[in-house]
């Protein structure tokens, strides 16, 4: 019975060592899981500062509230009128 009992053992260990060494390459394969560390001024590396957006009045599509550009349309309300 000890020979059936150490198979098993065995593949559970197999198993489990597998397992975590797929979860290991999944882990840093993928981006934006990994946590960024905080630069010195105590801010997350990469992290931008929040805008606020509002819809453009004619087609709808979403541009920043404060010094937005033209969404392109000719009929765009934030292009500067000449």
């Amino acid at each position: 019975m000890s020979g059936f009992l150490g198979k098993l053992v065995l593949l559970v260990l197999v198993i489990v060592g597998v397992w975590l060494v797929f979860r290991a390459a999944t882990r840093s394969a993928v981006p934006g899981k990994a946590k960024p560390r905080a630069n010195r001024a105590g801010r997350q590396a990469g992290a931008e500062t929040i805008e606020d957006m509002r819809a453009c009045a004619r087609c709808g599509t979403y541009v920043p509230a404060q010094g937005g550009q033209a969404c392109g349309r000719g009929d765009c309300p934030l292009l500067p009128r000449v």
